[in-house]
């Protein structure tokens, strides 16, 4: 906590060190405002509800500028766009118990505006008495008050954040953690600020973090970078994490960078039960395929196979065909041979008698 206070002291008030910085409390009240945001936006000043200077612009989040919506997304990015005005903000949300932090990165052409002294005081030339005094206050030094709840409520902020969080500087090497970074590693604040990245990161190395860092520096504060790696602990674990890594200046132009590695194991894990289900799933759809194969091949086989008896039955009914009318020709003839038969009979009987009336007669 002691090497906290003494960065948050270097950079002199939460306004220098977070230029695009704010604070709200519960009621999304703001509480804290940095330079940044007093000179883009000159409508903004403390005591205003977030909901009176910003919109969400993600339209399913337009109803949502409230403290459970931005608690539940800790330590995620959103983008918030001035009610008045044509910039937008992309902020990294830091939520505590009863305040939340946004860090914001202005688009590129007002953060380059920002950064030249001639805006600064155009600014000011434009802006009513008010808001030109208002501005002068904000950007002179803050009472030691002031500048200690600042620090406090930034130590609040910072300790209760669930995702570890490392401050550093361009060098890789560590000066303070968080809570959740001790409990990660299972090493205490004072062993931490032994270390260097690369002490707790076992894929990268001296001159990797250098590259890496001294790339990401030449952007502009708040400029935020992601990548994937391997975090290691005090007895040798490891865990996969996805990093996060943005930088600011403090009043002595000194870079700070301020790095969070978020525990993927979970997600991961998710998403290897999801490509197993996925990969079941291909191949339950394969096995199906296949059956159907079978099926289909035992179906045309079965057609074939009807195909053939349909043949044949037509060949037997054809032969059956012909054999009645065969026997119909022969039915035909016994009964003509028939007729013929009896009319022989008839005449021969017929003769018969006549023969024997004539016999009769004879012996008369």
């Amino acid at each position: 906590m002691q090497n906290l206070a003494r960065i948050i002291d270097q950079a002199r008030s939460f306004d220098r060190a977070f230029p695009f910085g704010i604070v709200v409390d519960r009621d999304m009240v703001l509480l804290e405002c940095g330079p940044g945001f007093m000179n883009l936006l000159p409508y903004v000043r403390v005591g205003k509800k977030l909901s009176r200077i910003f919109t969400v612009d993600q339209a399913d989040h337009s109803n949502k500028i409230n403290f459970e919506f931005f608690s539940a997304n800790s330590f995620k990015t959103i983008t918030l766009r001035p009610i008045e005005g044509d910039i937008h903000l992309r902020c990294e949300i830091f939520a505590g118990e009863n305040e939340i932090a946004f860090v914001g990165t202005p688009s590129l052409n007002f953060a380059a505006k920002w950064a030249t002294a001639d805006f600064q005081s155009e600014m000011l030339a434009h802006a009513s008495p008010l808001t030109a005094g208002t501005q002068a206050f904000n950007r002179s030094d803050q009472p030691e008050r002031e500048a200690e709840a600042a620090e406090q409520r930034f130590r609040l902020i910072f300790e209760q954040n669930a995702v570890p969080i490392y401050i550093h500087d361009i060098y890789g090497k560590i000066l303070d953690v968080n809570s959740a970074a001790i409990g990660a590693h299972n090493r205490s604040r004072e062993e931490f600020q032994q270390l260097h990245i690369w002490d707790i990161d076992p894929l990268v190395d001296r001159n990797e973090v250098h590259q890496f860092l001294s790339k990401i520096s030449q952007t502009y504060p708040g400029h935020c970078e992601t990548l994937k790696s391997i975090h290691v602990t005090k007895f040798g674990e490891q865990f996969p994490v996805e990093v996060k890594c943005t930088f600011t200046k403090t009043h002595d132009d000194q870079f700070l960078f301020f790095s969070t590695a978020e525990d993927i194991s979970d997600r991961l894990a998710r998403q290897c039960s999801l490509e197993e289900k996925i990969e079941a799933g291909k191949t339950n759809l394969k096995e199906r395929n296949r059956l159907l194969r079978q099926q289909n091949a035992l179906l045309e086989s079965q057609k074939s196979q009807l195909a053939a008896a349909r043949d044949k039955s037509e060949k037997v009914n054809i032969e059956l065909k012909r054999e009645i009318e065969q026997r119909k020709l022969i039915e035909e003839e016994r009964r003509k041979l028939t007729e013929e038969l009896l009319d022989a009979y008839r005449e021969a009987g017929k003769a018969e008698i006549a023969t024997s009336v004539l016999h009769n007669i004879g012996n008369v």
